[in-house]
């Protein structure tokens, strides 16, 4: 009988009921849409993040040999080699590494303007160094995906270079001209301007010239090491990770080992390469780390405001449906209708207000989400079933609560006072 009332109670006030259906879908949305940006849009702010750089750094190790009656003393390091780059690309976390690149500075010489200038040899995909397969898959603009040139292309060939905006304005230099360098007693005539980097990429770069890795080779007098290997990898933050690793054993030491860290990722990439020593990017991770803590604690407290806000606007469009229905209560008490069953009527309009308003809700959220990430992050994001059944869960509660106080106030008033318009 109740579920008969509540449909005919529907389909008679359809525009009250409507109202109602409305303030319940537009909170749903609203928490469902701050909701689903906060949780999805994560990946796609730590994604936004990695664009500004690598934030692990892999160096040679540090050698020591034993003396008999001297000890330890410093030797000679192992260099690390172009295919140690390639050995990155193989480690179990191969999948959330963005960017690796080999990188080697020189100090050179440039003429015909006899001026010093830091030349920065990597690969640029595609390059002329290294094995075929890391010729694919490494890449410096890989590692600096915001890096960017103003004028021409990146360098393919030892025979060509990228100069500085900066550097362009000193020398005078254009795409077409034509360079001499003088590196570790080695000249090179000839590398060609062929493109010029966007202002402030070469101070960030530290280089006033970029070059292929063999052209820096070749002008540091034919050393075949690298000064670094640079990864950009996709990763937690760091802040999350405990404090001392090494100190971890059994199922904490196995967690750490399978949450992708920078420190975990770095502690791989050591495992893979025993000749090195791989590192985070401290002021990288831990900037990282802060803008994502405070974006998603700001599109927390977001989703909270929506839903007190909209629990404060449900309650009073219910308050107000219950309210002008007191004459109708009234005479249905009057027939005869208990207390149980006008309670049983009026809560269930709220679950059905609940259910209804929060499943058209949590699928206007959800375009809301992606909506706001097309236009904040370039990009759309994954959905969150799981928010479902907790907005549906939501709604109903807070229908429910509309409807409990006006309810009490409706019951408690005598029919008879009710009908006469006391």
């Amino acid at each position: 009988m109740i579920l008969r009332l509540v449909a005919r109670h529907i389909t008679r006030q359809r525009r009250r009921v409507a109202a109602a259906l409305l303030s319940v879908a537009a909170a749903s949305a609203a928490v469902t849409a701050a909701a689903t940006f906060a949780i999805g849009s994560e990946e796609k702010i730590v994604e936004r993040l990695r664009a500004l750089g690598p934030n692990i750094r892999v160096t040679p190790k540090p050698a020591t040999a034993e003396l008999p009656g001297v000890g330890a003393v410093p030797a000679v390091a192992a260099p690390l080699r172009e295919e140690d780059a390639s050995t990155i690309l193989e480690i179990g976390w191969r999948n959330n590494l963005l960017g690796v690149a080999p990188v080697l500075r020189v100090g050179v010489q440039v003429h015909p303007w006899a001026e010093g200038a830091r030349l920065l040899g990597s690969w640029f995909g595609g390059g002329a160094s290294g094995p075929d397969r890391a010729r694919r898959s490494v890449s410096l603009l890989q590692a600096y995906p915001r890096w960017s040139l103003a004028e021409g292309r990146w360098p393919r060939t030892s025979d060509e270079v990228v100069v500085a905006w900066e550097a362009k304005g000193r020398w005078r230099a254009s795409l077409g001209s034509v360079l001499g360098l003088h590196g570790t007693s080695v000249w090179v005539f000839g590398p060609e301007v062929v493109g010029v980097l966007s202002p402030g990429i070469g101070a960030e770069a530290g280089a006033d010239l970029l070059g292929t890795l063999d052209l820096a080779q070749s002008l540091s007098g034919g050393t075949w090491g690298l000064d670094a290997i640079l990864v950009n990898a996709l990763t937690c933050p760091e802040e999350l990770a405990p404090r001392d690793p090494r100190a971890l054993k059994g199922a904490e030491r196995e967690r750490w080992e399978c949450t992708p860290y920078p420190s975990s990722i770095a502690w791989q990439i050591g495992q893979a390469l025993p000749h090195a020593r791989a590192e985070t990017i401290r002021e990288m991770a831990a900037a990282e780390g802060a803008t994502v803590r405070r974006i998603s604690g700001a599109l927390a407290l977001a989703a909270a405001l929506a839903a007190l806000l909209g629990t404060a606007g449900v309650a009073l469009a219910l308050a107000g449906a219950v309210l002008q229905r007191r004459e109708e209560i009234a005479l249905l008490r009057a027939l005869g209708a208990s207390a149980g069953v006008l309670v049983g009527l009026l809560a269930g309009e709220g679950v059905a207000l609940g259910l209804s308003g929060g499943a058209l809700g949590w699928a206007a959220g959800v375009g809301l989400a992606q909506a706001a990430a097309l236009g904040a992050l370039g990009g759309t994001i994954p959905a969150v079933p799981a928010l479902a059944p907790l907005v549906l869960a939501l709604a109903v509660l807070v229908a429910l609560a509309g409807v409990a106080a006006p309810a009490r106030r409706v019951l408690a008033a005598r029919p008879a006072e009710v009908l006469r318009g006391v």
